[in-house]
């Protein structure tokens, strides 16, 4: 186990071409240890790493917390799409495809043709997958959603997954904080 445990580091630090985001790395070592077999995998999963990515995709791969020299201005699809292949991947393991299949990851990862048809579209619990993780995890998205609308927009005429996503989560958290201040104090929908 050691042996593979070290192929599989020394694989990803030279196989890693995505030097955009400091998390590649890791995302790439924990994807290869997970493939190793059914133990490896399920180890992951029991770790938090879907927990890992969902925090890391609210937060919009916000990468503030690396050194000020870090110069690179990061492509969302590019981390969107490395990532959900990683998810890809992973869903072909074993058992995993379950254990992802009821993580709030499922709901709340912007989905690509792949992932949808793996996992299957699940827009209409993106509201219910908020409220059960919680305030903080919402306050954190509700911190990046100024950062994500101030980005600028393509030239064409539909607009980017992440503004849809951005304005559905406004959307759904103000109707929460409107239910919650409602005079009776129900807060049912």
């Amino acid at each position: 186990m050691h042996r593979e445990l070290m192929t599989s580091y020394f694989t990803c630090q030279k196989l890693t071409t995505h030097e955009d985001h400091p998390a590649f790395p890791l995302v790439d070592f924990i994807l290869a240890f997970s493939l190793i077999n059914i133990i490896t995998c399920h180890a992951v999963l029991k770790a938090g790493f879907l927990d890992m990515l969902l925090c890391m995709y609210i937060c919009n791969f916000d990468s503030s917390m690396m050194p000020q020299d870090f110069t690179s201005v990061l492509d969302e699809s590019m981390i969107l799409e490395a990532f959900s292949y990683s998810l890809l991947q992973l869903c072909e393991q074993p058992g995993a495809l379950r254990v992802i299949s009821t993580h709030p990851l499922r709901v709340l990862w912007p989905q690509s043709r792949s992932l949808g048809l793996r996992l299957g579209w699940q827009l209409e619990k993106r509201p219910k997958a908020w409220r059960q993780l919680g305030h903080v995890i919402v306050a954190r998205r509700l911190a990046v959603l100024p950062y994500i609308l101030a980005l600028p927009l393509p030239h064409n005429d539909f607009p980017p997954p992440y503004l849809v996503e951005a304005c559905t989560d406004l959307v759904e958290f103000s109707r929460h904080v409107h239910s919650s201040n409602r005079p009776n104090g129900n807060t049912q929908r």
